[in-house]
């Protein structure tokens, strides 16, 4: 099937819903249809502060306006926006506005959600967790939450604490949601920051037994917020709702693991008509693994996806000791071919997107794409981009560089009184060579496994801006490395294409002490990608240690 990402999520509802709903579900046409222009002025607005009118501790609820604590001294709360945890063991947590909740190294907090609630949800407001304690949350799905209102609130900051996710998908009696999710923020932003350290787990719980799971997602951020009769909306008094970026940085560590039977997801950016995001930087140590090997659709390790004419996507990685694993498997029966490491993909008339490789090391692995950057447009729309700064190899594949990329979409679509195909077009890592890599006729050419590197962890240059915008319809071509630039037209179809121009200059060297294995041997891949996380995670761990002794 040659379906979008976006649509294929609109056929699964969640059978055991929270206060979300199916928000999350919405599909790329009606995304495009309903939606209106983002306001700049709106954007610009600040965030208003507001206290938590109440919160609900382990099925108590408390007014705001005075202090209230337990006889235990496990958590206290200033009748504001102030909760602290000291040794807590209990029933979920949830309030209505602002509420920062702090932990201390004293003593672990352990917050464990009744059937059908979230662990810690915050409506209406922002979520935030600091200090230098651990907090352990465990729920059947949206377990750690915040809903914004599409104007503000909705973010989920985690500042400096160690906190450990559990969405098992099933309660203790074995009933089971559709979906199972970890951390969500809508109408907002999940920021990590400070040194902290997350763990996070989503799919099925230990002796749970092999129940139904649809889409598992360990890290969600969406500017989907509700609407003011509660349901899900992309919009917001007619203009398009704030959040949906994920940003990981100052020495953070994340691990993320999702397993599903139907999709699975890592670390997603979802945003309509809006940019979408996810940026890990400042020498942090990120995981995200993606399993749906017993899944009918795909998988995807870490995903920036904008939706609607308005929308950008991009995935942004820097930093010299920043080193970040994305890998993502999925069954050979399923009905789709989007199973991809890192993945960038929108349905934009603006801009194609980007993966941005600045500095650091990148280890990918997906069984259709290791790396791919895509725009599902016509032939003459913005191609998806990938863009390494100075200094980077392509370690993995041997010899490989970065290719103009097609994926056959939705054919044809009518534009007046004409036909036009509709396609995803960008880039993706593969063998040297001329023309654009096609997802079905070349998928042996498109590298399943891909390492990156700097020399010397070399300083990146700034932001680039995409000028001229790569078009499939534009001059030159990404098939060899340095500053040779060639030009092929892509023939077979109704339109001739041209690859897309990328403003990028990649060194691949053969690797010393390791090859590909060969294209199509799927347990030679894992193991070649394992092998190198290994040896990634042993490096980061060095640095860590250094950073250490510094």
């Amino acid at each position: 099937m040659n379906e979008s990402h976006f649509d294929k999520q609109t056929q699964h509802e969640r059978s055991c819903s929270l206060v979300h709903g199916s928000w999350k579900r919405a599909g790329a046409k009606l995304a495009c249809a309903g939606a209106c222009a983002l306001m700049v002025g709106q954007l610009l607005l600040p965030s208003v502060a507001l206290a938590a009118d109440w919160i609900n501790v382990g099925g108590t609820q408390y007014n705001g306006g005075a202090a209230v604590s337990d006889e235990a001294g496990t958590w206290s709360w200033n009748g504001a926006d102030d909760m602290q945890l000291n040794g807590y063991n209990g029933g979920g947590i949830s309030a209505e506005g602002n509420l920062n909740i702090g932990v201390t190294n004293t003593n672990t907090n352990t917050v464990t959600a009744d059937a059908g609630q979230s662990a810690i949800e915050v409506s209406g407001g922002n979520l935030s967790i600091t200090g230098d304690g651990t907090l352990n949350a465990t729920g059947q799905t949206d377990v750690i939450t915040a809903a914004g209102n599409g104007i503000t609130g909705g973010d989920v900051t985690i500042d400096g604490a160690t906190v450990n996710v559990t969405a098992t998908g099933t309660d203790a009696n074995g009933e089971e949601c559709e979906n199972a999710e970890a951390i969500t923020a809508f109408g907002g932003d999940v920021t990590i920051k400070n040194g902290a350290t997350v763990d996070v787990k989503a799919g099925r719980a230990a002796g749970s037994g092999d129940g139904y799971y649809g889409y598992v997602t360990g890290i969600y951020a969406t500017n989907g917020a509700p609407g003011e009769d509660g349901e899900f909306a992309w919009e917001h008094d007619g203009q398009s709702n704030k959040g949906g970026r994920v940003s990981i940085g100052s020495g953070s560590k994340v691990t993320v693991k999702a397993e599903s039977t139907l999709e699975s997801q890592g670390i997603v950016s979802r945003v309509n008509n809006g940019a979408a995001r996810v940026e890990i930087a400042g020498d942090s140590l990120v995981t995200a693994i993606a399993d749906a090997s017993g899944g009918n659709w795909g998988a995807v390790g870490i995903e920036a996806a904008g939706m609607g004419d308005d929308a950008t996507a991009d995935i942004i990685i820097d930093g010299k000791n920043t080193f970040v694993t994305a890998i993502a498997s999925a069954s050979k029966d399923r009905y789709s071919n989007d199973t991809y490491g890192l993945h960038t993909s929108s349905g934009s008339a603006i801009e194609g997107g980007s993966i941005q490789i600045k500095n650091g090391s990148v280890v990918a692995q997906g069984s259709d794409g290791a790396i791919v950057a895509d725009n599902f447009t016509t032939a003459n729309g913005p191609a998806g981009m990938i863009v390494i700064g100075e200094g980077g190899k392509i370690v993995l594949p041997v010899n490989g560089v970065v290719r103009d990329y097609q994926k056959l979409g939705a054919r044809p679509v009518a534009l007046g009184n004409r036909f036009e195909y509709s396609d995803f077009w960008g880039q993706t890592i593969g063998e040297p060579g001329e023309g654009v890599l096609r997802a079905d006729r070349d998928a042996d050419k498109i590298a399943k496994v891909a390492h990156i590197v700097f020399d010397g962890g070399a300083t990146p240059a700034p932001d680039p801006a995409p000028t001229p915008k790569p078009q499939p319809g534009g001059e030159g071509s990404t098939g060899t490395t340095g500053a040779t630039t060639q030009t092929s037209t892509q023939t077979g179809s109704a339109v001739n294409v041209k690859p897309a121009a990328a403003k990028v200059s990649v060194t691949a060297s053969k690797a010393t002490a390791s090859t590909l294995a060969a294209t199509g041997d799927s347990a030679a891949l894992s193991v070649a990608a394992v092998s190198v996380a290994g040896a990634t995670v042993a490096a980061a761990g060095i640095a860590a240690a250094r950073r250490r002794e510094e």
